[in-house]
C-alpha cells in the first residue's frame, strides 16, 4: 500500500509512513489526528485513505516435477510432469515412494525440502503460484536390514510383515542368506555330514536342510556363499577359511530338493583336521 492523499480536506495532515514505502499493512503507517480531532487507528481514517498497489495477478506459471525410479508423483511413474497454473492459484503434488523405498532427496527451485526426506509420502503444496516452480525428487531403498539384503528379495513381503517377524532364531539377514521366509518360523541346519578318504583323496560333504525354502526367488538357491573352514585343534587357534572352497547357491543346490556339496581335496597329507561349513 502507499499513501494516496487525503479526502479533499486540505486542513488534514498528510499520512506518514513509518518505514520505507510501500507499506504492507495499516500498521506500517502513522495516522495523525485530523483537523476535527478524530482518528480511527487500525481502521479507515476519517479523512485519509490508502490505495492497494499490489500488482494484479496475470498470466500463468509453469509447474514442473521430475522424479527418479521407484516412486510416483500424483499417482504417475512418468519421469516428467508439467502443468500451467494460473498466477495466484494454489497448486499441489503428491509424492509417493514404492514399497521398501523412501524419498532420498527433494529440491524445489534448487532449495532443499528437508521435511520430505526419509518419508514414504509427501504432499508438496503452495497456496498461490507466484512464479515458475521446478521440483526434483529421487527415491532410495530402505537400509533397515543393511545393504547386503536385496530389496528385490524383501519386496516379496510387506514392510509390516517383515518388521513383525516370526518366532524362529534367524534374523532377516540370516533369512536372506538362507533364502527362507522371514515371516514364517524356519528350521534350518547346516552341517558337515561326512569326512571320508576316497581313492587317496579327502572328501568333505556339507548339507543344508531348510523347511521354508523360498523357491519363488533365485530358484530356491541360497543367496549367500558357502565356504569351508578348518582348524588343527579344538583346544587352540581358530577356524580359517580353506582356500578355493567358495560355493554359490546354484552350485550348492543338489537339484533334488536339498542343498548338498562334497569338497574333494586331492593328496591331502594331514588328515587330522576339524572342519565346519559357513554361509556368509
Amino acid at each position: 500500500y502507499t499513501y494516496a492523499g487525503n479526502k479533499a480536506y486540505l486542513s488534514v495532515q498528510s499520512l506518514s509512513l513509518l518505514g520505507d514505502e510501500p507499506g504492507d499493512s495499516l500498521d506500517d503507517f502513522y495516522w495523525p489526528t485530523s483537523a476535527g480531532g478524530t482518528r480511527t487507528p487500525g481502521n479507515v481514517n476519517n479523512s485519509q485513505f490508502l490505495v492497494d498497489i499490489t500488482p494484479e495477478p496475470g498470466g500463468y506459471f509453469l509447474l514442473t516435477s521430475v522424479i527418479g525410479p521407484h516412486g510416483l508423483h500424483d499417482g504417475l511413474a512418468a519421469t516428467l510432469l508439467t502443468d500451467s497454473i494460473a498466477s495466484g492459484s494454489p497448486a499441489a503434488i503428491q509424492y509417493a515412494a514404492d514399497p521398501w523405498y523412501r524419498i532420498g532427496a527433494f529440491t524445489s527451485n534448487g532449495d532443499a525440502v528437508p521435511e520430505a526426506v526419509g518419508t514414504s509420502n509427501y504432499l508438496w503444496s503452495t497456496a498461490a503460484m507466484a512464479g515458475d516452480v521446478s521440483n526434483h525428487v529421487t527415491f532410495v531403498a530402505v537400509d533397515t536390514y543393511g545393504e547386503a539384503v536385496s530389496i528385490d528379495w524383501l519386496s516379496q513381503w510387506s514392510e509390516a510383515a517383515v518388521a513383525q517377524g516370526d518366532g524362529d532364531a534367524f534374523g532377516v539377514e540370516d533369512e536372506f542368506l538362507l533364502n527362507t521366509d522371514p515371516t514364517t518360523d524356519t528350521t534350518a541346519t547346516l552341517r558337515v555330514t561326512d569326512i571320508a578318504w576316497v581313492g587317496g583323496d579327502l572328501h568333505v560333504t556339507v548339507r543344508l536342510d531348510r523347511d521354508t525354502v523360498n523357491s519363488g526367488f533365485n530358484n530356491g538357491d541360497i543367496n549367500g556363499t558357502l565356504v569351508l573352514e578348518s582348524r588343527a585343534s579344538l583346544l587352540s587357534g581358530g577356524f580359517a577359511e580353506v582356500a578355493g572352497t567358495e560355493i554359490s547357491g546354484a552350485q550348492f543346490n543338489d537339484g533334488e530338493g536339498g542343498d548338498e556339496h562334497t569338497y574333494v581335496f586331492p593328496g591331502v597329507s594331514d588328515p587330522s583336521r576339524f572342519y565346519r561349513a559357513v554361509i556368509r
